[in-house]
């Protein structure tokens, strides 16, 4: 009932700086056009790829209908950092899903669209996340964030929130002052303090505004998160959504007497599950058979 309409798919969005994205997704494909090889990374979806090994790899994301191709070389400026498996909060973490991160790479190359060629560089990152045993339908959806700050740290937030845990969650954050050392957080608050409703599909809201506290052994986080220029992918059949768009944080890290500002800008990436006995006609049902 939860599960996503299609079986595979590929997710490619372009930002521009005038607030406007352009979406290239692929939906509604067959098991086996998504293909995994070794060693290293190696894979392919219909004619996009991504291949290499830490440090260093290639992304090639090609989309046919609207002719858009990306080129990308990342080089990774940061060792890869697990975060759900070593450092959850939940037991149960541990043993049945994974999730790494790298937080900063350098990136460069080009994007062809509408056969115009344009030459691009940033700083880009890395997440991969997988699953075992744990079924789908015990988690409602996901937060996940990264930021780079103005300053130099860098920031991963991970979040997945569990279904009939009440105020549980299986997440962590991690952040980094210097590219090398690390601090986490396995326990924090993350309020959604604006939703809207998704424009194809009203039953589901997403948030664009959250707050974020978080303390630990005298440390405390504190920041304001706002989410932008969101795209919106939705499988209305399966009550599904993913929100994903850039945002810009501000706020603080303390510690002892010390103090940092920070202010940055990063991405975020939001899913919500909707479930069978969440839906508002199902529970009418239920309540009128009740009475």
């Amino acid at each position: 009932d939860s599960s996503a309409a299609s079986d595979v798919y590929k997710r490619q969005i372009l930002y521009s700086p005038d607030e406007t994205y352009y979406s290239f997704n692929s939906l509604d494909n067959p098991r086996g056009v998504f293909q995994i090889g070794e060693p290293g990374v190696d894979l392919t979806f219909e004619k996009s790829w991504a291949k290499g090994q830490y440090p260093r790899w290639m992304v090639h994301a090609e989309d046919k209908k609207s002719q858009i191709i990306a080129d990308l070389d990342f080089e990774a400026d940061f060792m890869p950092v697990w975060v759900e498996g070593r450092s959850s909060n939940l037991l149960i973490g541990g043993y049945v899903a994974g999730d790494y991160y790298i937080p900063r790479c350098n990136v460069t190359g080009t994007i062809i669209w509408n056969g115009k060629e344009y030459g691009v560089k940033g700083i880009g990152y890395h997440d991969h996340v997988w699953e075992t045993n744990i079924p789908r339908f015990i988690t409602n959806g996901w937060d996940w964030f990264n930021f780079h700050f103005d300053n130099g740290w860098e920031m991963y937030v991970s979040k997945f929130n569990l279904r009939r845990i009440r105020n549980q969650y299986l997440g962590a954050i991690v952040i980094s002052p210097d590219n090398r050392n690390l601090v986490e957080f396995n326990r924090f608050e993350l309020e959604k303090t604006e939703l809207v409703e998704a424009k194809d599909f009203s039953r589901i809201k997403y948030p664009l505004r959250y707050s974020l506290k978080a303390e630990r052994d005298g440390m405390i986080l504190r920041l304001d998160i706002i989410v932008n220029n969101v795209c919106e992918i939705v499988w209305p059949r399966a009550w599904t959504g993913m929100f994903e768009g850039p945002c810009v944080v501000s706020g603080s890290f303390t510690w002892d007497q010390n103090t940092v500002e920070l202010d940055g800008f990063g991405m975020s990436e939001v899913t919500i599950v909707k479930y069978l006995l969440q839906r508002p006609m199902i529970l009418d049902r239920l309540r009128n058979l009740i009475n």
